[in-house]
């Protein structure tokens, strides 16, 4: 970018005497004109040339004088500027050819062109001048000893004709004067050229912008930071107005500003300044009005604050990110001074303190604490503090919603020499922290006990099974002798081996549900009435032996719920069966249901002891009992809340008045269908019922309208790999009339029913689904695929419906099931029941699995 020029010649006050030339031109030839004028109306004899050569010199002057101030470039204008001198020495020179007398007086005005060359030209071209002007003035007064021209004197002066002594002196004289009139100039020039280049030099060399203006906001000087901020050249700046630099927002700040300046005022102001490629630029602007020649000017002195105030911006948008994201982190920040007195304050608690109307700056620690053993314990540490120390506290506060836990972190803070002038704190709300921990360990607490409860599932699975099977024999020999004459110290034998049998199939059947806690059956849409009524029928025998009497009063209204059957069952029978355990022989055990609203209430009551203060807060608590060692494993009430949890619903215990009897009074509640569905249950309803598949079937009515019996015998296929189950299930079933024929293992019995004759031959087959090698399950489905009408004549029997592959299998068949181990008499009622042609009709019966 070209600078100024910096050579002394060239400086401001050259160019203005150069600009200004013309007029002064002008003026000096007019009053020589009047000069004239006057002196010929009060009788001088001025000759008529003279005026023709001050009316050409006045001519020339306005022609030469404007083209040599018309360049910008200054080494130009000198040399424009020279040669007008040159012509001011000759139109000089032809004046007093024309006005006699420059012998006497025209050294004086020869003298000041000298000096007017030698303080704006450079010095050649200066001497040039002065050797022109000797020349000229030496012709004048040679051709004047000659009387070349006989030109009267206009002040009757003596003719110097052959007078060459005058002659020789005149032109030493000149000569002389010029010579040491240039040299006292030279001289003088040269200090007031030092002055003007320090003068220069120091605006030249300043950072911040210098410029001056005339009365009409023209640029008159600049310095090279003015054209480094603006991108303009020394050339294009002078010839533009200073609007150009501001935008149109700032142009009524600018003028008033000017204006303010003219009128003597110094103001200081920010403004924008616009550069030649549009960029936009802070300054700091100081506006001073200046004389210059005599004439009011505006001096400016301007510093850029673009990059300060981008600075100071992005430190205050640092600052209300800071505020931001302390109010964010719910973090509480503040600094103190060496008397304990807080001095800056941000954060969301800082916000809720201002919110308040608490003021904070200006405050002691110790109030805006305000708690006694926090007080202390943070003065302790700031007091470390204060001493060079960082120091973290952590402490807790009790309020209205609970305990909350805080932890703080004071750091000392310094001034520039190292002195610590006072802290800072931050402290942290980790209350959420604190309680996640909390709540992470009693996860990790709850995944290890999952983890157990998943191994404990698998082994009682596994046990569970290999129980089964034996009490299922058991089972089945037991009823069998049972159902023969037998005396009564047998009978009484076998009643105690059946009992203690059932109580062990309940125990397995507990310890099954409690393990397969979080394996969810699928819930499907039943009638709860029927399934409370079949409870209530296979419940009242075995009451009666206890010698408890059972009232029933059930709700006859047609509703359906989302039910697993088998966990619905076992429900209700493990409360029957604690409620004749309180009520004992001669007492009373009440089951009643009603439909309210969206609920449907099962209630089971008894007249009983009640339940003790103590036992209310852990009698849901797995392995909790109250019965004597021997006679429970506490799982029945535990079991039982784990299953009504799955079906949505709630289980309630609560004493009876005494006035109506004393006793307990346990409550059911499950959510109706649509209940259920408007919450979002998951589960949808079916467009027919549950299917004997997945219940266990209870003794059934028989069957009305039963097909023709055939003449031969029924006969049943046994699929089992326990021989005891099977030589009783034998037993029994050869006994009441059926042909019964055994496979041990799946393989066995697909060889059976895959024959072309085994649909005439098989009435009902009784499938195991665990056995070794070809299960159950897959024989089944090899059996469907192939054979379907053979399929619809299979009873599957298991010890563990909960299993995920037996469940999962189990949801998919359209078969009945009986859970080991199960009554013959269940059994026997069933085969009849599929032998009849009732199987048709338990598809509707709407069973699950105990």
């Amino acid at each position: 970018m070209p600078a100024p020029p910096r050579d002394p010649l060239e400086a401001p006050s050259i160019g203005r005497w150069i600009d200004r030339s013309r007029r002064r031109h002008f003026t000096t030839l007019g009053i020589a004109v009047v000069l004239l004028g006057t002196a010929h109306l009060f009788g001088a004899q001025i000759d008529w040339r003279a005026y023709v050569v001050f009316g050409a010199w006045a001519v020339a002057n306005a022609v030469v004088s404007p083209w040599a101030a018309r360049p910008l470039d200054q080494h130009l204008r000198l040399r424009r500027y020279a040669l007008t001198l040159a012509m001011d020495v000759l139109f000089l020179g032809a004046a007093y050819l024309f006005v006699d007398g420059a012998e006497i007086i025209g050294a004086v005005f020869f003298a000041h062109q000298a000096l007017v060359g030698s303080a704006t030209l450079p010095r050649k071209w200066a001497i040039g001048i002065a050797g022109l002007i000797v020349a000229v003035f030496s012709s004048l007064v040679i051709s004047s000893a000659l009387g070349v021209v006989a030109v009267p004197s206009p002040i009757g002066a003596n003719r110097l004709v052959g007078n060459w002594s005058f002659v020789a002196a005149s032109i030493t004289s000149a000569i002389a004067m010029v010579v040491v009139v240039m040299h006292l100039q030279v001289q003088l020039v040269r200090s007031i050229r030092d002055v003007e280049e320090r003068y220069v030099t120091l605006v030249q060399s300043a950072a911040d912008m210098v410029i001056t203006f005339d009365a009409t906001g023209r640029f008159l000087e600049v310095n090279p930071a003015t054209l480094e901020l603006t991108g303009y050249t020394w050339n294009e700046i002078k010839q533009l107005p200073n609007t150009t630099f501001f935008p149109k927002a700032d142009w009524a700040a600018v003028v008033d500003a000017f204006r303010r300046a003219l009128a003597g005022e110094t103001l200081r102001f920010d403004v924008r300044v616009v550069r030649k490629d549009g960029a936009e630029r802070w300054v700091q602007a100081t506006t001073s009005p200046v004389t210059l020649d005599g004439r009011s000017a505006v001096l400016v002195i301007a510093r850029d604050t673009t990059d300060a105030r981008l600075q100071t911006e992005a430190l205050r948008e640092r600052d209300a990110r800071l505020k931001v994201v302390l109010g964010a982190l719910n973090v509480g920040f503040l600094t103190f001074d060496r008397d304990h007195r807080v001095t800056a304050a941000f954060g969301s608690w800082a916000r809720k303190e201002e919110t308040r109307g608490v003021l904070l700056i200006g405050r002691r620690l110790r109030d805006v604490l305000a708690m006694g053993t926090v007080v202390e314990q943070h003065e302790r540490a700031d007091e470390r503090v204060l001493g060079g120390a960082e120091v973290t506290v952590r402490w807790t506060h009790v309020t209205d919603e609970g305990e909350r836990w805080y932890r703080s972190h004071v750091v000392p803070l310094r001034a520039a020499d190292g002195t610590i002038t006072g802290g800072a704190a931050i402290w942290v709300d980790e209350t959420s922290m604190v309680l996640a921990e909390r709540e992470r360990e009693g996860l990790r607490q709850r995944v290890t006990d999952t983890e157990r409860v998943e191994s404990l599932g698998k082994l009682v699975s596994g046990v569970a099974h290999e129980l089964n099977n034996p009490l299922a024999a058991i089972l089945n020999f037991t009823e069998d002798l049972l159902s023969d004459d037998r005396s009564p110290e047998e009978r009484v034998a076998l009643e105690v081996i059946q009992s203690q049998a059932l109580r062990s199939r309940t125990i397995v059947r507990d310890l099954l549900t409690y393990a397969r806690q979080g394996s969810a059956r699928p819930l499907v849409a039943a009638e709860p009435g029927p399934i409370l009524e079949s409870i209530a029928r296979a419940m009242r025998p075995g009451l009666a032996s206890q010698g408890v009497a059972f009232a029933v009063e059930l709700d006859s209204s047609a509703t359906e719920l989302m039910l697993d059957r088998a966990g619905f069952e076992q429900i209700v029978t493990n409360l029957l069966t604690n409620a004749a355990h309180s009520a004992g022989a001669g007492g009373t055990v009440r089951l009643s249901s009603r439909l309210r609203r969206e609920w449907f209430d099962v209630v089971v009551e008894d007249n009983g002891a009640g339940i003790a203060a103590d036992v209310f807060p852990r009698m849901f608590e797995p392995f909790f009992t109250t019965k004597p060692t021997g006679q429970g494993v506490g799982l029945g009430l535990s079991v039982s809340m784990g299953i009504v949890n799955a079906h949505r619903g709630t289980l309630t215990a609560a004493n009876r008045p005494t006035d109506v009897g004393g006793g307990a009074r346990l409550l059911v509640r499950i959510p109706l269908i649509t209940a259920s569905i408007s919450a979002g249950a998951e589960a949808s309803v079916p467009e027919r019922r549950l299917s004997p598949a997945k219940g266990r079937v209870p003794i059934l009515e028989p069957a009305s309208g039963p097909r023709a019996m055939p003449q031969r015998k029924p006969t049943i296929l046994i699929i089992d790999d326990e021989h005891a189950i099977r030589h009783g299930l034998k037993r029994f079933l050869t006994r009441r009339g059926w042909v019964v024929e055994e496979s041990a293992d799946g393989a066995d019995a697909l060889s059976k029913l895959l024959r072309p004759e085994a649909l005439r031959i098989y009435d009902v087959i009784l499938c195991d689904l665990k056995m070794a090698g070809v299960s159950g399950m897959d024989v089944y489905d090899r059996v469907k695929a192939t054979a379907p009408s053979i399929a619809r004549r299979f009873v599957l029997s298991t010890g563990d419906t909960t299993a995920p592959d037996v469940a999962g299998f189990l949801s998919q068949v359209d078969v009945p099931i009986l859970e080991k181990p199960f009554e013959l008499a269940t059994l026997e009622t069933l085969a009849e029941q599929i032998r009849s042609g009732g199987a048709s009709d338990m598809a509707t019966a709407g069973q699950a699995p105990a």
